[in-house]
């Protein structure tokens, strides 16, 4: 009798939770590496964003004339005046 292709990947039934709980900790590895990444880049956009933020504060406050520092920073924090 011939033997077909299928006798050929077949894994005994022992092997079974082996292969899937290989997956199973592949796919987990995966994921964990995709939110690593997402976090670094989300960190690196803070970063940029408060280093630029802190240098507008730096050259409102080098303006001279102390209403229009004053003018300039309210620009830059559009909401800090606000008392709640």
């Amino acid at each position: 009798m011939p033997r077909s292709w299928h006798g050929s990947l077949a894994l005994p039934a022992k092997a079974w939770p082996a292969v899937l709980a290989s997956v199973a900790v592949l796919v987990l590895l995966v994921a964990f590496d995709q939110v690593v990444r997402g976090a670094v880049i989300q960190s690196e956009l803070r970063r940029q964003a408060a280093a630029v933020h802190a240098e507008a504060a730096w050259r409102c406050k080098a303006l001279r004339g102390r209403g229009v520092s004053q003018a300039c920073l309210a620009q830059l924090n559009p909401g800090s005046d606000r008392r709640p």
